[in-house]
């Protein structure tokens, strides 16, 4: 096997590649065609756009930043040099002078040994570069660099060297297959960047669910609003009713929490910290008729808001309201409520209500549907 089939074994036994891999790689190869070729400069041209135009980005084998990026033509339609004429064409290009062994910036003429491409455009060093100084450049190899899975060309790879080499059959498919493999390579890598990225955000995501009030994993907590002018038996019976389940749950009842600070920002770690809720509605008027509490209204909303309760599934929360009530507007109408039912006299029917009252708790906490 030759070096550059070795190479590509080991690419296609990869399933990714990190920017330290991929360097200590394009190193390897510009050890390799410098040894068998006397290659001075390797550069790797990837596509982009710009203002809406294609353009290749210029960077070193072993680099991933961009050291420039133009557009393939210019302002007259024409290449901006050979490896954009590799590029538009789709076919790799052996560029020598046809004026003898020349530096290519000499001269107008040149002849492609691989492709016979016709009508090739000025060698242009850039200024500052290699080629621009006293070093000449007399060869000039730009193969297409392909996508594994459609063939489509996404940049070009390109050699230079200060010797006149005559184009080769072995050197043109061992150079073939070196970029062939690099194209694999750096597939990899932006696969494994992409994936990277996707992986650091979904990091972040769960970190950032570390400022929120978390469930606690002891007993499950549960969140109890009623009113300060509720019926106090119906309040009582909920919460000795929810005693019967210590074992199981505990709970925090909102309106005998005394402590000092922000309300809203109580209420919402107590409410972060909840894995269920019980929200009794009403209230006396002066009139002696049930209501609805605007205060436990907004609470059940920032505890039904938090759960993201869906009507079809389990419902961890009770809503309870007087039977007497008049229509809520609170958009909890598809939720189950309980109601409280009274005698003729006004009085609480207790047996009945908290029969019903232990039913949806053991309901709520084993998550079961009643």
């Amino acid at each position: 096997m030759t070096f550059a089939e070795d190479l590509k074994q080991l690419a296609l036994s990869m399933d990714g590649i990190y920017e330290g891999q991929l360097t200590r790689i394009s190193r390897i190869v510009q050890t390799y065609t410098q040894k068998t070729l006397n290659i001075q400069t390797t550069k790797v041209f990837v596509s982009t756009l710009v203002d809406g135009k294609i353009a290749l980005e210029r960077r070193n084998l072993g680099s991933l930043n961009a050291e420039i990026t133009e557009s393939v033509r210019d302002s007259q339609s024409d290449y901006r040099g050979q490896v954009f004429m590799a590029y538009d064409r789709e076919k790799p290009l052996w560029i020598v002078s046809k004026e003898g062994q020349r530096n290519l910036r000499d001269v107008d003429n040149y002849s492609d040994l691989w492709s016979g491409v016709r009508n090739i455009p000025k060698f242009r060093p850039r200024k500052g570069s290699f080629e621009a100084a006293e070093n000449p450049i007399k060869t000039s190899i730009s193969i297409p660099l392909k996508k594994r899975r459609d063939g489509r060309v996404f940049g070009i790879i390109n050699f230079r060297t200060s010797d006149y080499i005559e184009a080769t059959q072995e050197a043109m498919n061992e150079l073939s297959l070196l970029a062939d493999t690099m194209s694999f390579l750096l597939g990899l890598y932006e696969a494994r960047k992409i994936s990277g990225y996707h992986s650091d955000m979904a990091i972040e995501v769960i970190e950032n669910r570390l400022n929120d009030s978390m469930p606690r994993l002891t007993k499950p907590m549960v969140f109890v609003a009623s009113s300060k002018r509720a019926d106090q038996e119906v309040v009582s019976c909920i919460l000795l009713n929810l005693e019967k389940f210590s074992s199981q749950i505990e709970y925090v009842h909102w309106e005998r929490i005394e402590a000092p600070g922000n309300i809203i920002s109580q209420l919402l770690d107590v409410i972060g910290r909840s894995r269920y809720g019980i929200c009794y509605f009403s209230e006396k008027n002066e009139n002696d008729q049930f209501f609805d509490n605007s205060n436990v209204i907004f609470e059940a909303g920032m505890f039904h808001g938090r759960i993201g309760i869906d009507s079809s599934t389990f419902s961890p929360w009770i809503a309870i309201r007087e039977e007497k009530s008049p229509e809520i507007f609170f958009d909890i109408a598809q939720e189950r409520i309980l109601l409280v039912n009274r005698n003729q006299n006004g009085s609480l029917r207790k047996r009945a209500f908290e029969t019903a009252l232990n039913r949806r708790i053991e309901a709520m906490i084993n998550q079961q549907e009643i």
